[in-house]
């Protein structure tokens, strides 16, 4: 009894296929057995992740007006209708060289066919390809250190006052200005250009500005989008998530915990459209970019006297240490899911997190163990030990 193995080339095909399906659902308006089954296959095979993400990209380059502008398809189907040059293959073969010679022709055509069309296909991963590394690769970085803000003059005159250990990379063309946040906090008072919409990407989301002073911090509970003055608009961006790695672009597109956005008396609503933000909003947005709570902005913290000190309003554990660690030498790192979802509220000196640091071990739940460089806070054991530092 014979088998039929199937080839590398069909199996790409397949997943090609199946990925160009999924990319219709997923931007529609998937369900939790939807989004089940697309996590199932993207943890099936690397296959799968390479073809969606080909599939993004070319979904991403043909929705762009100026692609297609560059053709006249009326006047190349006019063209192409009134032409009398065309001429059937097998009769022209049959009159001219006869029977016997059509099929040796035939062949000829098909493997040019053939070779033509693995030819587009392999043309359209090294397009997709490239446009993925200059999209995650190109531009200008610009990155401060830990307790080190500074300010930056963009070429158009937009100011940039990047937060401590934050990072970003501007890549300017004659038709956008878009700017990557990579890591940490950036505020940008950006100069007003309608010819060329400043961008800014931050995780799987994309903040589009209109002549505006916003900022955009990036945290482990998501990213948080705040306007002092005009307005931007904001849309989920799978590519997007790129700048983080593929691993983030593939979580951009699986359901989200929107757990560390949630707060009390606060709606958490999808992103399924873009969303307008004008002075005086903010939004937090959850980590794939799906989901945000919307809210007014906290003025003790967009103040610029208090730019070394962090204001907390029931925030996340995580979020309260990573904001000391842009400012601090000594890195808080903190233990458990459940630990790093504990909320908590004060004003601090941002280069002085003891303070935080003595209440924790004090009077929570949390032990503060001090190794070294670093500060390890942990779910309090229980025993004699438990405040052993």
């Amino acid at each position: 009894m014979s088998s039929y193995r199937t080839s590398q080339q069909e199996r790409t095909e397949r997943a090609s296929r199946e990925a160009a399906d999924w990319l219709h659902v997923m931007q529609g308006h998937a369900g939790a057995v939807e989004h089940e089954a697309f996590a199932a296959w993207i943890a099936s095979s690397p296959l799968h992740v390479r073809e969606l993400l080909l599939a993004s990209m070319l979904d991403r380059e043909l929705s762009k007006p100026s692609l297609l502008d560059r053709f006249d398809v009326d006047a190349i189907v006019a063209e192409a209708t009134v032409r009398d040059n065309v001429v059937s293959l097998r009769e022209r073969t049959l009159r001219a060289r006869g029977l016997d010679r059509n099929a040796a022709q035939s062949r000829n055509v098909a493997r040019w066919i053939c070779a033509a069309g693995v030819a587009a296909v392999v043309l359209l991963s090294a397009v997709s390809w490239i446009g993925v590394r200059q999209y995650v690769n190109s531009g200008v970085d610009y990155a401060t250190v830990v307790g080190e803000p500074r300010s930056i003059s963009l070429a158009d005159g937009t100011i940039v006052a990047l937060a401590p250990d934050s990072r970003i990379t501007v890549t300017f063309s004659p038709g956008a200005r878009d700017v990557i946040l990579r890591k940490g906090e950036a505020r940008f008072d950006v100069t007003h250009n309608a010819a060329r919409p400043f961008r800014v990407y931050a995780g799987a989301n994309l903040i589009q500005d209109v002549g505006t002073l916003f900022t955009v911090n990036r945290l482990p509970s998501g990213t948080l989008v705040s306007v002092t003055e005009g307005s931007v608009q904001i849309t989920a961006n799978h590519l997007a998530a790129l700048q983080s790695g593929v691993g983030e672009w593939v979580a951009s597109w699986l359901p989200g915990e929107a757990t560390a956005i949630r707060r009390p008396g606060v709606k958490v609503v999808p992103l399924g459209h873009a969303v307008d933000l004008t002075a005086g909003e903010t939004v937090h947005i959850s980590r794939n970019g799906k989901a945000l709570t919307q809210g007014t902005i906290d003025e003790d913290r967009q103040a610029p006297e208090n730019a070394r000190r962090l204001t907390f309003h029931d925030d996340t554990l995580a979020d309260i240490a990573t904001e000391f660690n842009r400012y601090n030498t000594r890195q808080i790192f903190v233990d458990g899911d459940a630990t790093r979802l504990q909320r908590y509220s004060g004003v601090f000196d941002a280069n002085d997190a003891s303070s935080f640091l003595q209440f924790l071990d004090c009077c929570s739940t949390l032990a503060v163990i001090h190794d070294g460089d670093r500060i390890l806070i942990q779910a309090r054991a229980s025993g004699p030990s438990a405040r052993k530092q």
